[in-house]
């Protein structure tokens, strides 16, 4: 049966590093009311791990069977490297994952949402999700409250929407994203913060929102490349506002269109540009 957590709960205990259990299925039953309501929430200890009957889990394979996956589940797990997620779970709760650092593989049919993962990551390390993932803002206007996926280079073979409120990662850790999908949607678009280090940009699908949101830009001497030729119709989808354009434009030494790396790729955004502006 179902088992519900309270919060605070665990509030004291700062030097727990392990948890151990003897059936994930049912341990994916728990309930937790809040992080503060898990038993790694004011843990401190190097290193936090789930054990199934006395093995640490660093490959987590959810069971078949299983249909969704609670809030905060595995919260603060530093010890989990992989995760394989089967067809038969539909959900995925908030920070499900947050503060899983270790996560460099994640595999999951369903689509996942950034609020399960975010707040995660190693900043000199390389997050793959195999499948589609959806950046969403919270209820507050402000991007403090976003959970930001912390990696130097992140992987997705799907396609990445981005809702309000929202961004996939901040720039200040990573230097690398590529999408093996369409990007859409809306909000502050793939990178949060003014103090970028984006150096490479690829998209294998189409573009439908602004990459490069009002003021934040790639890094200097980044390159964009773009998998299809219909990828961006306009340069507007780059940036947000006009006074922006620019400043992105400058920014990025190198763009590809199509499979190739090309010059006549680059002569042909060139040509989409320069019949995009006014200057």
């Amino acid at each position: 049966d179902a088992v519900a957590t309270r919060k605070h709960i665990f509030i004291g205990c700062t030097a727990l590093s392990r948890v151990g259990i003897s059936d994930l299925s049912n341990y994916l039953l728990i309930t937790f009311s809040g992080d503060s309501s898990h038993p790694f929430y004011a843990s401190t200890a190097t290193s936090r791990g789930l054990y199934l009957n006395g093995d640490l889990i660093e490959d987590l394979v959810i069971p078949d069977g299983v249909t969704s996956i609670e809030q905060y589940a595995f919260y603060k797990n530093n010890t989990i490297k992989s995760i394989t997620i089967p067809s038969s779970v539909t959900s995925i709760g908030t920070s499900a994952f947050q503060g899983c650092t270790s996560i460099t593989d994640f595999e999951s049919p369903c689509s996942l949402n950034q609020n399960s993962i975010g707040n995660s990551g190693n900043t000199t390390g390389v997050l793959t999700i195999h499948g589609n993932l959806t950046c969403q803002g919270s209820n507050s206007s402000t991007t403090s409250w976003i959970r930001l996926l912390k990696y130097k280079e992140i992987i997705i073979t799907g396609n990445l929407t981005i809702g309000s409120n929202c961004a996939l990662t901040s720039s200040s850790y990573t230097q690398t994203i590529r999408i093996g999908g369409n990007c859409t949607g809306g909000g502050s678009g793939l990178i949060s913060s003014t103090s970028s280090r984006l150096m490479f940009v690829e998209i294998m699908g189409t573009v439908t929102s602004y990459l490069f949101y009002s003021t934040y830009y790639p890094a200097s001497s980044s390159i964009l490349h773009l998998g299809r030729s219909d990828a961006i119709m306009s340069f507007s989808q780059l940036h947000y506002s006009e006074s922006s354009r620019a400043t992105t434009i400058s920014r990025i030494s190198k763009i590809y269109v199509g499979p190739g790396e090309s010059a006549e790729g680059d002569q042909a955004v060139l040509d989409m540009y320069l019949a995009d502006t006014d200057w």
